[in-house]
């Protein structure tokens, strides 16, 4: 996920690396926030994520939950 390697498609979008950084920032606290709410049981942190979207450095589109 945050391999310089796997970003190698950003490189044709923005050749600035603003993307990049946007996207390392927002994975690194997606991970960050998944693992203390799943080993520490602090689900704060990834309950704003999921509430509250737009604070993340990049772009974030949340799947849609639907009753089945």
């Amino acid at each position: 996920m945050l391999d310089d390697d796997a970003l190698k498609l950003t490189k044709c979008v923005c050749k600035s690396g603003k993307i990049r950084g946007s996207m390392r920032r927002s994975v690194g606290g997606l991970a960050v926030a998944f693992l203390r709410a799943y080993l520490e049981g602090e689900k704060g942190e990834l309950l704003g994520i999921v509430m509250e979207p737009w604070i993340a450095p990049a772009e974030l589109n949340p799947a849609v939950l639907r009753e089945v």
